[in-house]
Parts: C-alpha cells; sequence; structure tokens
C-alpha cells in the first residue's frame, strides 16, 4: 500500500516557494515519483513470483505423480514378464520324480536360464530405477527451495503490508482524534452560545416586565397639573386691621354663600413630557374647599378687594 503522505505536497511547495530553487523542488518530485513507481514494481514483482512458484510447484507435483506412476507400471510389467518366464520354465522342464528340493532347485535353474537369455535386461532396470530415484532426489531438492522461498517472501509480504497497515491505522487514528477535537471544539462553542443566548433571552425579558410594570403604574398613577393663578399683592397691615374690624357687607355675603355652595371642579391633564402621550386619562377632580356657611372669612380668602376666591387643595399623590 502507498504511503499517500508522499504525494503531500505544501502550499509554498506547489505554488513555488521564493526560498527554495525551482530545481530542487522537480528533483524532490521526481524522487517521490520514482520511489513510488519502484514500491509498485516490487509488490507486482513479488506477486508475479508468487504465482510463478505456485505454478511450478503445481507442475511439479504433476510431473511426480505421473513419474512414480510410470515407475510403478514398469515394474509392475517387469514382475509380470518375470513371472511368466519362471512359469513357461516350469511348464517345460522334465521333472521326474524326486523330492520337492529338486523340484525347486529345478525351477531356480530354469528362470537363471531365461534371464541369461536376455543378458542386458537386470542392468537396464537397475539403470532405470537409480535414474528414476536420482531425479525424485532432484524434484524434492525442487520443492524444498521452493517451499523456503516461498515462506521467505510471504514473511516479507506480511511484515510489510503489517506495516502498511500499522501506518494507516496511525493516520486514520489521528484524523479520527482530530475530527473528535473539532466536534468538542464546535459542541462547546454550541453550549457557549446557548447559554449566551439563554442569558440575553433572561434579561430581556426582565427588562420588558420591568418596562411594562413601570408602564402600568405610570398609566394607574393619576396625574395632576398645578393651576397657576396670577400673583396677588398681599394686604397691608392697615388693610388685615380694617378686614378685621370690619365684617362684609350684606351683598358680599350674600355672593360669598352662593360661592360656598358651589364646587369648582379642576381637570387636571397629565404631563406629556415623559413619553406615555397615547396613554391619557382623565385624572380625579380634586378637592374643593368651600368657604365657611356661617359667613365667616377664611384667612386667604379674601383678596384685596374683599372677595371671595375659591381655594383649590389637590390630593396627595
Amino acid at each position: 500500500m502507498a504511503d499517500d503522505s508522499k504525494w503531500t505536497l505544501s502550499g509554498p511547495s506547489l505554488v513555488g516557494n521564493p526560498s527554495q530553487p525551482h530545481d530542487d523542488f522537480e528533483v524532490q518530485l521526481c524522487s517521490r515519483i520514482a520511489a513510488q513507481l519502484e514500491a509498485r514494481l516490487s509488490k507486482a514483482v513479488s506477486v508475479l513470483n508468487a504465482h510463478l512458484e505456485s505454478c511450478i510447484e503445481k507442475r511439479i507435483k504433476e510431473s511426480h505423480d505421473g513419474i512414480a506412476a510410470r515407475i510403478e507400471d514398469v515394474a509392475a510389467a517387469e514382475v509380470d514378464r518375470a513371472r511368466a518366464a519362471l512359469a513357461a520354465a516350469a511348464r517345460t522342464a522334465p521333472f521326474e520324480d524326486g523330492s520337492s528340493q529338486d523340484r525347486a532347485a529345478a525351477a531356480a535353474a530354469a528362470a537363471a536360464g531365461a534371464l541369461a537369455a536376455r543378458p542386458g535386461a537386470v542392468e537396464k532396470l537397475a539403470g532405470e530405477c537409480s535414474a528414476l530415484q536420482q531425479r525424485q532426489d532432484q524434484l524434492e531438492n525442487i520443492m524444498t527451495r521452493i517451499a523456503s522461498s516461498t515462506a521467505r517472501d510471504t514473511a516479507a509480504v506480511r511484515s510489510e503490508t503489517s506495516a502498511e497497515l500499522r501506518k494507516l491505522g496511525g493516520g486514520v487514528r489521528l484524523a479520527l482524534e482530530r475530527v473528535e477535537k473539532d466536534i468538542a471544539e464546535l459542541k462547546r462553542v454550541h453550549d457557549e452560545d446557548c447559554g449566551l443566548i439563554t442569558e440575553s433571552y433572561e434579561k430581556l425579558r426582565a427588562w420588558m416586565w420591568a418596562a411594562l410594570e413601570s408602564l402600568r403604574s405610570s398609566v394607574d398613577r393619576p396625574y395632576a397639573v398645578p393651576t397657576q393663578s396670577a400673583p396677588s399683592k398681599g394686604p397691608t397691615a392697615s388693610e388685615e386691621r380694617r378686614g378685621l374690624d370690619e365684617r362684609p357687607s350684606d351683598n358680599a355675603r350674600g355672593r360669598m354663600e352662593s360661592e360656598a355652595d358651589s364646587v369648582i371642579v379642576v381637570e387636571t391633564v397629565p404631563d406629556r413630557s415623559d413619553g406615555v402621550a397615547d396613554l391619557l386619562t382623565d385624572a380625579s377632580p380634586k378637592h374643593i374647599e368651600r368657604a365657611p356657611a356661617n359667613g365667616g372669612v377664611h384667612p386667604n380668602s379674601l383678596n384685596s378687594a374683599g372677595e371671595y376666591v375659591g381655594h383649590v387643595r389637590g390630593d396627595d399623590t
């Protein structure tokens, strides 16, 4: 498995680093390409060698089986031929009455005569057997060498594959750790954003409730505009003494009684300077002080002309 990190180049290397000569970059790139091609070629050669070894081993096994079958066939034919010759010699030999030892000796002599009739048969059979034995030994040596080389190549390929898998596993593990760190960072930022949003929402909600309560209290509270009257000069000391010594005339007394029976209602208008102009309400009427019904004079009820003036007193809010 090729190492993908060899093909990974940094940004300045791709666009051309001014501090690095262009020739060095080309040499580095060519060396990396050559290393990659060499690695791929070595892997292809190892695969081809394994395939050839398997084919050779298969052909050797087939040839060995064929040679063994041929040896068995030749040996069986020779044995059958020798048996037939012995049987023929036994049938043609003139046996006379005698002991069994004599008959066996006669059969052996007949077989020896039959073999003597073919002087090169035994040597030929012995040569074929020795040649087959040597061929079998050679094939066994070849199979041993093939098995050893196959085991060695298999171990090398296994170690190389294990190293590449470990390297790939390390890269994948690093990538997974990086992704986990990014996910944890995103989760932390998300939690912080959720906390800030919740805090801002609670603050906004509290501010809205406070504003509503303030607006409600400002709407429920009556607004009174104090009435401004033209300033009048206070009575002099002589006029005060004269007012205490003299009583008002009958006309003035009647006018004061009629004014005492009437009620002056002052309608106040809320102050529009507080930003609640759209929530205007009519304020409650103020308490009006009446003149004494028994004809008495309030100390602040007479002006300089001796006329009664209604005194307005607002509610304490």
